[in-house]
């Protein structure tokens, strides 16, 4: 005597293609004097037609959806590398930027301070020692900052912090300039600089958000 069990085991084998353990005579016998056992093979035979027929049968999906799939993770991939080197040089670009200008700022200091000063000796009227510290004040914070962003370049996830201080830089620069922009007063030398500080911070925050660890 089978059980129903051991006959809707055997049907769920068959159906997956797997040899019955139940000799068919039997099998066919029982099937067609139980009627639980007839309903749970109509049901078991429909959800597999519904799922894509016997497992001896099924189509192996893997290949056709890596067919499918490589192509456009490659070429992510690729991008995200093109994106990642052009943002580091970017940001190395405004780094020597940074150098440049620095330099700019020491050369204008000459004349700004005598070489050599007596006790007694009244300094000459194009010196101004006070403007020839700023600039060498300014000078250093550029050099610093050219220092942070080849750092930057080379540790992308550090660079979150010195976004503020780009950001706030050209924010800065940009809302004390207005007034000369505004009334035409504005040199193309604030232009460049105005331009410069934008491109610095765009850089910095693009170099990070490609190096940024991507969740999959």
């Amino acid at each position: 005597m089978i059980s129903h069990d051991d006959v809707q085991a055997d049907i769920s084998a068959r159906l997956d293609g797997e040899p019955g353990t139940i000799p068919d005579d039997v099998f066919e016998a029982h099937l067609a004097a139980c009627p639980t056992c007839t309903g749970f093979f109509h049901r078991a035979q429909t959800l597999q037609q519904a799922l894509g027929g016997p497992a001896e049968h099924r189509t192996d999906l893997t290949d056709t959806i890596l067919e499918q799939v490589e192509p456009q993770w490659r070429k992510a991939t690729g991008s995200r590398v093109v994106s990642r080197t052009v943002s580091r040089l970017a940001v190395i670009a405004t780094a020597v930027g940074f150098v440049v200008w620095a330099i700019l700022m020491l050369i204008d200091t000459a004349g700004l301070v005598p070489a050599v000063m007596g006790k007694d000796q009244v300094l000459p009227l194009e010196a101004d020692p006070v403007l020839a510290n700023t600039l060498a004040q300014g000078a250093a914070v550029r050099m610093a900052t050219a220092l942070a962003l080849f750092f930057g370049a080379w540790r992308p996830r550090l660079l979150p912090g010195l976004l503020p201080l780009l950001c706030g830089w050209f924010m800065f620069s940009f809302g004390f300039g207005m007034r000369d922009i505004l009334l035409g007063l504005g040199t193309q030398a604030q232009y460049l600089q105005l331009l410069f500080l934008g491109f610095s911070a765009g850089a910095a925050g693009w170099c990070w958000w490609a190096h940024r660890p991507r969740r999959i």
